[in-house]
């Protein structure tokens, strides 16, 4: 069993249930509770479609065990806006991140940064 999945997608209404299909997956592998899989499904969802805002822009997901009971959730965007994602692009989630996600933030700099979250999952 892989501790970590990668799913690259253009974001788009089209891939938004094979995302979450293959985010369901892993946390069944994994262990992770229904109650927890539903917060990891809420902030994936939110991901890909803030992401097909910005059609088309590429979305690497990485879904990976951050720590005992921890998810870790990674996104880095790709194309489309030509601009790094900064904390701007995101305000319109900030209440779905805040309510669903632990911690989240971001990390890195210039056209390649990361936007990150973890998650309780048992």
């Amino acid at each position: 069993m892989r501790e970590s999945s990668r799913i690259d997608v253009v974001c788009g209404p089209e891939v938004l249930e094979t995302v979450l299909a293959l985010t369901h997956r892993w946390g069944v592998e994994h262990g992770v509770d229904e109650v927890d899989q539903a917060r990891l499904s809420t902030l994936v969802r939110a991901a890909v479609e803030h992401g097909g805002r910005f059609r088309p822009r590429g979305l690497s997901l990485l879904i990976s065990r951050h720590e005992p009971g921890q998810v870790r959730i990674d996104l880095r965007w790709h194309g489309s806006s030509g601009s790094a994602l900064v904390e701007g692009d995101v305000r319109e989630i900030i209440a779905t991140l805040d309510a669903f996600a632990d911690r989240w933030g971001f990390s890195g700099s210039g056209t390649d940064p990361v936007h990150w979250m973890v998650v309780r999952a048992g």
